[in-house]
């Protein structure tokens, strides 16, 4: 699954500092102009402004009225490299030409100095299972070197539990192609943030079901705090969904059984559409329905608060034992523009802790009409202060979590609110 976001750049350190906001910024018009609204709000910006050749050759650049806007405001830039579409080849001719890696790191080093960045972010993915350990190496190097000149280095990494293929054949493919080239000890010893995209566990390629079913959350975050101290992981809670559907068969006939990505507009139009039974699915704790269409039956799994809860809840503190892990971050990745599948643009543009904690506070959730606080109040505006809405930020929910406390109960309904109707990012 390629994707977003999940990272946010904090040390140890830092966490003890208290957690920070970051803003996830695509070139989509509507995203920057929520930063440039929003952007005194904003503690770490992450732009997707740069692509990697198989010769290591760095392409790309800031927004200039981006980096004003980031400038005036004091808002720390990290931008985001990334294999461009995925290609698979082409990393592996980057990943393994010692030259071409240190022309790579030499680019993102020198461009962080010239442009003021704190530092950058990796998004390679599509990896085939051979490249793992270059890839260790490559992520290795290049932290190395970005600490070196005082700079920092984060990476999102596709969860890969139990560590080993299962017996079916996609199982196989998808273990071999997205998910064994990451080592999670190697390179999370490395990176300053390592940000497990946990998504999706349902995608175009199979049949319906969760984009990231709370048992399959749940034993991807056990895996990787085996190996990644939790200072430095973040786990990402995807907040969109799949429809499932047959799509035109073409002029060759052949089947075209489709799955697309929808958020909390999409989601809506659907119900008020089709009127369909929203159902709750009590094995992999989501929310689902279904419906007919020019009598064939399409299915929908999409996120709301209910299936949001139990990932921030079960699975982020009590992974597997019970173990209270704070000091975690969670953070809700959205469906926006869909242009850039990549990890920090599946959303298109996403805010992620506009709403934020003190120390020994839980967050104060204030998102797509949500009234009343949790917790301490915080220096940040609620949606309806500002004026903002869900749809502006993409289809977003986040949490920073610094004490490790964090259930139904001290959320209340404030914060997710007694209304049955399905809505996603509505906490």
């Amino acid at each position: 699954m390629r994707r977003l976001f999940c990272f946010l750049l904090l040390t140890a350190a830092a966490l003890s500092a208290g957690p920070k906001s970051l803003f996830y910024l695509t070139s989509d018009p509507a995203g920057i102009a929520s930063f440039l609204q929003h952007a005194s709000k904003i503690d770490i910006l992450v732009p997707t402004w740069y692509n990697v050749d198989p010769a290591g050759a760095v392409t790309g650049g800031p927004n200039a009225q981006v980096m004003d806007a980031a400038k005036r405001f004091h808002v720390p830039v990290m931008p985001i490299v990334v294999n461009p579409g995925f290609n698979q080849d082409n990393f592996h001719k980057l990943v393994t030409d010692t030259a071409a890696r240190r022309r790579m790191i030499a680019a993102i080093a020198a461009e962080s100095r010239r442009q003021g960045y704190i530092g950058f972010q990796f998004d390679f993915e599509n990896i085939i299972e051979t490249d793992r350990d270059a890839l260790t190496v490559l992520v290795t190097e290049a932290a190395q070197a970005m600490h070196q000149a005082g700079l920092q280095l984060s990476i999102a990494a596709v969860p890969n539990a139990p560590g080993y293929a299962g017996e079916g054949g996609f199982s196989k493919w998808i273990f071999g192609n997205w998910r064994a080239a990451y080592d999670l000890k190697g390179i999370g010893a490395a990176v300053d943030l390592l940000c497990l995209m946990t998504y999706d566990e349902h995608t175009r390629y199979t049949p319906p079901g969760p984009v990231a079913g709370h048992q399959w959350t749940v034993a991807n975050l056990d895996y990787a705090l085996k190996s990644v101290p939790k200072e430095k992981l973040s786990l990402g809670i995807p907040v969109y969904g799949y429809r499932w559907y047959a799509g035109d068969p073409g002029a060759d006939g052949k089947p075209n059984v489709r799955a697309d990505t929808v958020g909390g507009a999409d989601v809506r139009q659907l119900i008020d559409a089709f009127h369909p039974q929203v159902q709750w699915d009590d094995e992999d704790r989501a929310s689902f329905f279904r419906f007919y269409r020019d009598a064939t039956r399409e299915w929908v799994y999409y996120t709301d608060a209910r299936t949001f809860q139990p990932r921030i809840g079960s699975s982020a503190l009590h992974s597997g034992g019970g173990e209270r892990h704070s000091g975690l971050l969670f953070v809700g990745v959205g469906q926006g523009s869909p242009g850039y599948l990549g990890s920090a643009a599946r959303c298109g543009t996403v805010a992620v802790g506009l709403c934020r904690t003190t120390r020994g506070s839980v967050a104060d959730i204030a998102a797509g009409g949500a009234k009343g606080a949790v917790g301490s109040r915080t220096r940040y505006e609620s949606y309806e202060q500002t004026g903002a809405n869900v749809e502006e930020f993409g289809e977003f929910l986040c949490l920073l979590l610094t004490d490790g406390t964090l259930s139904r109960q001290n959320l209340g309904d404030a914060a997710f609110g007694p209304d049955d109707r399905p809505e996603i990012a509505r906490l």
